[in-house]
């Protein structure tokens, strides 16, 4: 019998947290699911634990991979799911208890592709509400899907395009055969995956109940400097160009996807993560590095169809610096200001 709910657990070197995670969804009140662990070539005591569960509960598979990164441990979950639902799970996360249930709720009555919902993001000891930009409700008409787009692509940030804050239509997943495809590659399978399927869904609902715990951990892959990011976000960009040519809406998001492009990637990530100083990148190589995708083909052409007019009046001169090639202007705003204040205030202190 079909499961209503397939939760696909990418499994990698995290069995401190495995347990809590997986226990979150063993509590749940809503009871018809099953639960897929991918194990993605761990090299800790992750592949027994998943063994050790699989062995208790009969709905609870395994899956032991050779490591190819989270993409391909997500498709792989998706390709032996059999539930009506899909909801991919980071492993050292956790869901709110009833989150099932709400999402049943959500989803019983008219079957919408996408369930969009918020969550909390754990630091430490402390909780925060992250709530989307997105207006609770059901998009499913042309309108509608436009301003989610519009959403999605001006104001990623608080739209969120994590697949963990959403989950998916099994029939429309492999209806449209869209994959994650792995960020060593286009620099966050994510964001490609969810901007893809936003492109061609029928129905959307948002609902603001938050559901998923993502917790915050110093030290973590995304807090450290990532090589070739810029090459990575060009050729995400350049995918989501064809994805969106091939189902004829390219002219009609034009726009939108060069301002995520630039904006939200190039000048939001990039910038900052170039500017960071680690063992073998120093602020030079940062500096060169954006002076070097500051003058590429792909970046002018994508800047160039940018409306700065959708800016806040203080982005402006950030928008003029990208445009003139002025990375003096970024060093000054992103690295020389920030050390400045962070003086003031120490000698602030120290004076009180």
């Amino acid at each position: 019998m079909q499961p209503y709910f397939s939760v696909i657990l990418p499994v990698y070197n995290v069995a401190a947290y495995l347990e809590r995670c997986i226990q979150s969804v063993l509590e749940q009140s809503f009871k018809d699911y099953e639960i897929i662990l991918v194990d993605d070539g761990s090299t800790d005591g992750s592949p027994q634990i998943c063994d050790r569960y699989a062995q208790e509960y009969e709905f609870i598979r395994v899956i032991h991979m050779e490591n190819g990164g989270l993409a391909s441990a997500r498709n792989a979950g998706l390709a032996v799911a059999r539930g009506r639902y899909i909801w991919w799970v980071d492993s050292d996360d956790w869901i709110e208890p009833n989150a099932l249930n709400t999402l049943y709720q959500a989803t019983c009555r008219d079957s919408p592709d996408l369930v969009k919902f918020s969550h909390y993001r754990v630091v430490g000891e402390r909780r925060y509400e992250v709530l989307s930009n997105a207006e609770p409700g059901v998009y499913e008409d042309d309108i509608r899907i436009d301003r989610l787009m519009n959403w999605a692509l001006y104001s990623a940030g608080v739209f969120s395009l994590s697949a963990c804050m959403n989950i998916y239509l099994t029939d429309f997943l492999r209806r449209t055969r869209v994959e994650f495809l792995s960020e060593r590659i286009i620099g966050s399978e994510d964001y490609l995956f969810n901007l893809q399927l936003l492109a061609q869904v029928k129905k959307v609902r948002v609902i603001k109940q938050f559901l998923y715990n993502y917790e915050m951990r110093i030290g973590s892959l995304s807090q450290r400097y990532k090589k070739d990011l810029p090459q990575r976000y060009t050729r995400l960009f350049c995918q989501l160009e064809e994805s969106y040519r091939s189902v004829g809406i390219l002219d009609r998001y034009r726009e939108g996807i060069s301002f995520f492009y630039v904006w939200h990637l190039m000048r939001g990530t990039c910038i900052l993560n170039e500017y960071y100083v680690s063992e073998g990148h120093t602020l030079a190589d940062g500096r060169r590095n954006i002076r070097q995708f500051l003058r590429s083909e792909v970046f002018r052409r994508a800047l160039n169809q940018c409306d700065e007019h959708m800016l806040r009046r203080k982005n402006r001169k950030i928008y003029w610096a990208l445009k003139y090639r002025m990375e003096v202007i970024l060093f000054i705003v992103y690295v020389v200001k920030p050390v400045l204040k962070k003086g003031l205030r120490r000698n602030d202190d120290t004076q009180n």
